[in-house]
């Protein structure tokens, strides 16, 4: 699962601002992760493993990352 994907399971669909408060990010990089307009460091990948308990397919996420950026691109 990717991190939207993770996002809703736990927090729900409007829950942006519980998992930025649960991750200790703001709510901006919670939506820039979500919507794919960034890729979080490795630091930030770390804490989202564990606090995710491994739920997150960084791969997944990524590769879906990179699809959504060389869309930007062609568009």
């Amino acid at each position: 699962m990717n991190f939207e994907q993770w996002l809703i399971s736990c927090f729900g669909k409007r829950g942006n601002t519980k998992a930025a408060r649960y991750l200790g990010v703001s709510v901006n990089t919670v939506q820039q992760w979500a919507t794919f307009s960034r890729f979080p460091s490795l630091k930030s990948q770390e804490l989202l493993k564990i606090k995710s308990d491994g739920a997150i397919n960084f791969d997944v996420w990524r590769t879906d990352f990179l699809n959504q950026q060389m869309s930007k691109a062609r568009s």
